[in-house]
């Protein structure tokens, strides 16, 4: 979706993963890289 590709459930996953994360570490990941970084790295990878 970030680099114009179309919504699919590769999305969610990733997305439910992120919640995860967040619930169980009581943190938000990759706490120091800015949104625009973070953004970055999700298309790169």
């Amino acid at each position: 979706v970030l680099n114009g590709q179309p919504y699919n459930r590769r999305c969610d996953v990733y997305s439910f993963g992120i919640c995860l994360w967040e619930i169980y570490c009581c943190e938000m990941p990759y706490p120091y890289l800015t949104f625009a970084e973070v953004s970055s790295a999700v298309v790169r990878q």
